[in-house]
């Protein structure tokens, strides 16, 4: 009885060890919501105070204000975009999920040139889904949802460093970069969760929200605003980061 005692503290103090290395069910408070007019957004990006997103309904992007009102489409139209970034010089990079590419596009939306993601994928529809772009290096980020759920890094030629298999959700939305810290924020719809990674996938902390079908995510470190987009219901969530 003294050694299975002796065994349940181990196992305590192992676990509490664990918890207190990770910090878990931070609070993020909820600032706004707005309405969106853009159709099944997928994807978010923040870059100059505007953001962009795809639409799942359309294959167009969208330029939005922070308070969810619409400012332009662009004239590209893709064939299944989910996720997009922006770089310092305007570019934009969306990613098409079952064709398993990034497309770089110029700031007018003109297309420059197609990336292949190598990923070997038993669902075509739970392919590539976020994707952001590390200014420090060039380096291009995205995330494959599910089967398997991946965090792919590449060079700013389009050449693959790693994949990485990630553990900590269900599935992976969207993925976001704090340049200043290092840090990737991965969001998760089937988990409900926005997860903060090193840039190998490490988990280091994690929030959790209620709201259903998140499928973008975009943070403004400067003011600590946080955005999520709800693809089914068409809104806009505006949290604090505390």
């Amino acid at each position: 009885m003294k050694k299975w005692l002796f065994v349940q503290v181990l196992i305590f103090l192992a676990l509490s060890c664990k918890k207190d290395s990770l910090e878990v069910e931070n609070i993020l408070t909820l600032d706004k919501t707005y309405d969106l007019e853009i159709p099944e957004m997928s994807g978010l990006a923040l870059h100059s105070g505007i953001l962009y997103t795809v639409s799942d309904n359309t294959n167009k992007i969208y330029s939005l204000t922070v308070l969810g009102k619409k400012l332009s489409a662009f004239s590209f139209v893709g064939q299944d975009l989910e996720g997009i970034a922006i770089n310092q010089n305007k570019d934009i990079y969306i990613v098409e999920e079952r064709k398993r590419e990034i497309l770089h596009l110029n700031s007018l939306g003109v297309l420059l040139r197609t990336i292949q993601v190598n990923v070997e994928q038993f669902d075509e529809n739970s392919g590539l889904e976020g994707i952001c772009i590390n200014s420090q290096n060039n380096h291009i980020f995205v995330v494959n949802e599910s089967s398997p759920t991946l965090l792919i890094e590449l060079d700013e030629n389009g050449n693959q460093l790693k994949a990485i298999k990630l553990n900590f959700s269900k599935d992976l939305s969207d993925i976001c970069i704090d340049v200043e810290n290092q840090e990737l924020w991965i969001l998760s719809d089937e988990s409900k969760s926005i997860n903060v990674c090193d840039l190998s996938g490490n988990l280091k902390k994690q929030y959790f929200t209620t709201i259903n079908k998140m499928e973008g995510l975009a943070i403004d470190f400067n003011t600590q605003s946080l955005y999520i987009v709800s693809d089914s219901y068409n809104k806009l969530y505006k949290f604090v980061l505390k």
